[in-house]
């Protein structure tokens, strides 16, 4: 399978983040957060959205635990490396941690064994905060089946890049972020947004303004389900550390 990215504009539910402030954060979401594709009858099929982070010198993904299950072995994960080459997971001897109760999972890689992702994939360093400052906005970026078009043995895939707000916070924890069916794109054009079947797995950023025209991205959940007129639910990234910390034992 050859997999093909195809260039996207952000998406706004209401946050009033300037286009330039939209298109940089995009650019640097894009390189961070990756398509998970899984060898089903001997293809290459899209099945998640993970986040590559980097912790105390191992290499990270984060996602749903969800999409591990119903008989996906990890051996049979793999990430586009672009062109057609895909990095299947098992060159990089992966260890699978599962949260118990959350719908969370990390996958641990060998670093040096892992040298094609992050040549393609940029690792964000994970610093888990249990008590998040507030942020104003929030970006989710994933990929949705919806935005995915096979033609012959290319697939073509458009990331979502989306702006909103949290909505609540669940009695668990989880978090409700705003996610209607109509959302201005940051060019000014009203559309229609796409479900978030593909996107399960997504992190959560939240988008913490600095002096002049910087900014920091913080992760703080894990995007794993949804309800397309209201909301997209996410786990908080912090409910993960007790998986991180097994890594160092």
């Amino acid at each position: 399978m050859v997999w093909q990215p195809l260039p996207t504009v952000p998406l706004d539910l209401g946050t009033g983040i300037a286009p330039a402030r939209a298109y940089a954060i995009a650019q640097a979401l894009t390189r961070r957060v990756l398509p998970l594709v899984r060898l089903l009858d001997g293809r290459a099929e899209p099945l998640a959205t993970a986040a590559l982070f980097a912790v105390d010198g191992r290499v990270l993904l984060l996602t749903c635990k969800h999409a591990l299950e119903e008989g996906v072995a990890v051996g049979d994960l793999g990430v586009p490396l672009g062109a057609d080459a895909i990095f299947w997971l098992r060159a990089a001897a992966p260890r699978v941690l599962e949260h118990p109760v959350r719908d969370l999972a990390c996958i641990a890689l060998a670093e040096r064994a892992a040298t094609p992702l992050l040549g393609r994939w940029r690792a964000a360093p994970l610093r888990v905060d249990r008590a998040p400052s507030a942020a104003r906005t929030l970006a989710i970026a994933g990929y949705p089946y919806a935005q995915m078009r096979r033609h012959a043995q290319v697939m073509y895939a458009r990331p979502l890049v989306l702006f909103t707000r949290g909505q609540s916070i669940g009695s668990s924890g989880d978090l409700r972020l705003r996610y209607g069916r109509v959302a201005a794109r940051v060019d000014g054009v009203e559309v229609h947004t796409p479900p978030l079947d593909g996107v399960s797995g997504a992190t959560c950023w939240a988008v913490h303004d600095e002096d002049g025209d910087r900014c920091v991205l913080q992760p703080i959940a894990v995007q794993i389900a949804f309800k397309h007129d209201e909301y997209a639910r996410a786990e908080p990234v912090h409910a993960a550390v007790p998986l991180i910390e097994r890594l160092r034992h």
